[in-house]
């Protein structure tokens, strides 16, 4: 594995996520990109234009098995974790928490010394927005009516 630099220097990672159905839980492959500037701000795009050539995912990937530990997937790749370029001769140990309603993900960058070079925690929550009700709309057209009345 690998990790880049964004613009402003901060580290910066992309990777695709595959999951499979292991003997004894669930098996995540992180592979990374070849190139990372297509996928930036991919999110942010219309629907349509949200593609990933997959002929830019990496083959090699850093494995994990995740086992199901009350009520969450729970699996790390600890203490040997994966090769990285970044730095020279360094690791990647990952931890990852899968959870109903959310992930949590740590990455720590090892050098070849065995030194912590950085930390990268991300955390994904499931958020959920109500739709308005019909109630809704007729107190805020009541309202509207209303106001729209004393400014006449």
């Amino acid at each position: 594995m690998d990790f880049g630099h964004n613009i402003n220097g901060s580290l910066l990672r992309v990777r695709f996520y595959l999951f499979d159905e292991g003997a004894s839980g669930v098996e995540l492959g992180v592979h990374r990109y070849f190139e990372q500037t297509p996928l930036l701000g991919l999110c942010q795009r219309p629907q349509g234009e949200r593609v990933i050539d997959f002929s830019n995912i990496n083959p090699f990937s850093c494995d994990l098995q995740l086992a199901w530990q009350e009520n969450l997937y729970q699996g790390n790749n600890a203490p040997n974790g994966c090769p990285s370029t970044f730095p020279p001769g360094g690791k990647v140990v990952s931890y990852l928490n899968l959870g109903e309603n959310d992930i949590y993900s740590l990455d720590q960058i090892f050098n070849a010394n065995g030194g912590l070079e950085a930390g990268t925690p991300i955390q994904f929550r499931r958020v959920t927005i109500p739709e308005p009700s019909l109630l809704d709309g007729l107190i805020l057209f009541g309202v509207s009516s209303i106001l729209i009345k004393k400014v006449s």
